[in-house]
Parts: C-alpha cells; structure tokens; sequence
C-alpha cells in the first residue's frame, strides 16, 4: 500500500474477468474487494469488456472447429466402413455361382454343394445389402437420389395444385358480390306499378334473383 492506496494485481484480475464466462465486474469486486466503482472504472480505461467479447468469440469458433473436426472424422470412419463393404460384396459378386451353392447335411457333417436351382433368398439378401449400402453412403455424401427427387417435385407440384385450388375456391365465393362483400338479403320497396304484365313481373324477378345470387 502507497500514500494509503491499495495495489491491485489489475492484470490477473482482468485476466480473471475475461476468462470466466459467468463472471461479471460485480462478482470480480466482490472477489477481490474491491469497490465496484474501481473495478468500473479500471475496465472502462482498460477495455475489458471488449477483450472479454472477443475471446469468448475465439473460443466459441475453436470449439465449433473441433466439433466440425470430430464429426468429419466420424463421418470419415463411417465412410471407410461402407467401402469396405462395398469391397467385399463386390468380391462376392465376382463368383458367378454365388447363388447356386447351398450348405447341406451329409452323414459327415455340412457341405457345400452346388446346385442349379439359384437361391432366390440369399440374392434377395444381397440385394438389400447393396441398397442399404448405397443409401449409407449418399446420405454421408450428401447425395439425393433421384427418387428423393421426383417425391419431392410431386409434392411441390400438389402444394402448387392446392394453392390454386384454395384461390379459386375464394374467387367463387366472392364471385358477383361488390368489394368481396356478402351480398345482403332484406325486403326491397317498389314503387306501385299499374297494369304490370307478365313479361315486365318475370323480368323484374330475374333482375332481383340476379342481384342476390
């Protein structure tokens, strides 16, 4: 202590309040005790809390990078796998009896025999390992098939088809009706009229069921 000053380490204490996520000049005053309006206003002199922001944010993209790092890795090791599947049931297929052998009992024990009945079962098998296989793999690739494609065109097509339904079915409604509005039914007073023919009633009642239809 000088002239009845206390020295403060401000460099471990800044150090302190930059690398604590949680920490605040509140809780580093109360660490420390140290009065809070000193702490304010060393960090203000000093740029704490910019320094603060930017190392936060420099821990906030290393973490990001290692995730993206682990999951491209994992991603990678998944990769690996499927080829080397790929790689054995491509070595499978080179046999072109594959299909034709079968394990059977003999008074020895098993064997394999080949027949030339072809076993329906195991190519249904290998068939479905060949497209669990390549839907692993373009989904790790980021691939759509062309299937995906077309499912997607048909439902953006029947969205579309929809949408134009709906606004036709507005314009119907609205249809004839002035400004969108309903049209308002009440009692309508005429004038009396002397000697009205049949012709001049019926094409009264037209224009009136016009109106309001």
């Amino acid at each position: 202590m000088k002239n009845g000053r206390q020295n403060y380490d401000w460099e471990k204490i800044k150090i302190d309040y930059i690398s604590d996520p949680s920490s605040s000049l509140k809780k580093i005053a109360d660490k420390y005790h140290i009065r809070l309006n000193t702490v304010e206003k060393r960090s203000k002199a000093d740029g704490w809390y910019a320094e603060k922001r930017k190392y936060q944010k420099s821990i906030s993209a290393e973490i990001k990078e290692r995730v993206y790092s682990a999951q491209t890795d994992a991603l990678e090791q998944e990769l690996r796998a499927v080829n080397l599947l790929e790689d054995i049931l491509l070595e499978a297929l080179k046999d072109k009896q594959q299909f034709n052998r079968y394990i059977v009992r003999t008074s020895n024990g098993q064997e394999e025999k080949i027949f030339s009945k072809m076993d329906t079962h195991a190519m249904l098998n290998m068939m479905k390992a060949i497209k669990l296989m390549v839907d692993v793999k373009k989904s790790i690739l980021g691939i759509t098939s062309i299937e995906h494609e077309d499912r997607m065109e048909i439902m953006r097509a029947r969205l579309q088809l929809e949408r134009e339904r709906l606004e036709w079915e507005k314009q119907k409604a609205n249809y004839g009706k002035p400004d969108g509005e309903n049209c308002q039914i009440g009692i309508v007073i005429l004038p009396e009229v002397k000697d009205e023919s049949e012709e001049d009633a019926a094409e009264r009642a037209k224009i009136l069921k016009d109106w309001c239809s």
